[in-house]
């Protein structure tokens, strides 16, 4: 399939451009052409001469022409975040494009903006964290800008559904560096999921994990989640009902 072309303006003369001449329209068109051509070092170049933000989105639409002698059109799209993106062929978010295609680069330069929407859902309904949940260096990047909310309930469980914290996607990957890490980052060790309204300790396959929570300052061993007291839920391992009961604040 040949590669599209979305304008003629060459790299030069991007590079040598006046802020003053430059257009938003042309903007829209050499981004999505270097969307297109996976061009990192030209996206973060766009973005600076353009004034472009993080949760900006890009779309393509091919209007179908009714008169068979006539060609497709297609059309460039300059998206605000409340559109609905279902309507057009092809969008690309900047901050979900940066995540899917696991570029660093792109990600630190993103990463500097002060105000991102984290929780911004693409085309296919994923926030950006989605496309990179077990990249440790990346969520880590991620979770430490201060308008990410460590506690959003968006990310992907190890079933493939949405509807959980980041804390309990790690312990369900039983990685306990992680757990605590996000744990010392502020993240609300009660906090249930979405689905199945289950506590982070339900998630547990592990002792060393479990410790991890129990031993938490603001762990409720009181808690109950899909119909169970954490006393009573069936864990992988039993010492883990008896290591809740022991807690100091633990209420028969």
């Amino acid at each position: 399939m040949s590669k599209r072309v979305f304008s003629q303006v060459s790299s030069e003369e991007v590079a040598t451009s006046k802020v003053s001449k430059l257009n938003q329209e042309d903007g829209v068109k050499l981004i999505l052409q270097a969307f297109e051509d996976q061009n990192v070092q030209k996206i973060i170049e766009i973005v600076k001469k353009y004034n472009f933000v993080p949760n900006d989105a890009f779309a393509i639409h091919v209007d179908d022409n009714d008169d068979d002698d006539s060609d497709d059109e297609m059309k460039t799209y300059y998206l605000k975040v409340d559109k609905d993106f279902r309507k057009y062929d092809q969008v690309y978010v900047l901050i979900h494009y940066a995540y899917e295609y696991k570029s660093i680069e792109l990600i630190d330069f993103l990463l500097t903006f002060k105000k991102i929407n984290f929780n911004q859902e693409d085309q296919s309904g994923w926030i950006p964290l989605s496309y990179q949940m077990d990249n440790k260096e990346i969520v880590k990047k991620t979770i430490n800008h201060k308008s990410y909310d460590i506690n959003n309930l968006e990310v992907s469980d190890d079933r493939g559904d949405g509807g959980v914290t980041i804390l309990i996607h790690y312990i369900e990957k039983d990685d306990a560096d992680m757990v605590q890490y996000i744990l010392d980052k502020g993240a609300d060790v009660n906090k249930k999921d979405e689905i199945l309204e289950e506590c982070p300790l339900m998630y547990c396959k592990s002792l060393e994990v479990a410790k991890i929570l129990i031993n938490h300052k603001d762990f409720d061993p009181n808690a109950e989640g899909d119909g169970y007291r954490l006393c009573d839920f069936d864990y992988e391992s039993q010492e883990i009902n008896e290591m809740v009961k022991n807690h100091k604040d633990f209420k028969f």
